[in-house]
């Protein structure tokens, strides 16, 4: 995974992943929502053609995008131990 920001400021963050797909990005957005961002969307312009991108409008945009990445893993570690009990 390659991230580049493409615009930042103190209330907007606009970043592009290369080598994901809108997988990862949806589960941002959603986190992102919960963390205080006002505005949060993924735009992929063509699906084979450009690099997916997130962006978010809030107060402190990184530190809501940096919650949302703190809530995935915490989702997915949670997931991991109720999967490991469900299968034994």
């Amino acid at each position: 995974m390659k991230l580049t920001v493409l615009e930042k400021d103190k209330n907007h963050i606009a970043v592009q992943f290369s080598g994901e797909t809108h997988t990862l990005l949806n589960l941002l957005v959603e986190n992102a929502w919960k963390a205080g961002a006002t505005q949060a969307a993924t735009v992929m312009e063509h699906p084979y053609l450009e690099e997916p991108k997130l962006v978010i409008h809030g107060p402190n945009p990184q530190k809501i995008l940096t919650d949302a990445a703190t809530m995935a893993v915490a989702e997915a570690k949670e997931f991991q131990s109720v999967f490991k009990k469900a299968v034994k």
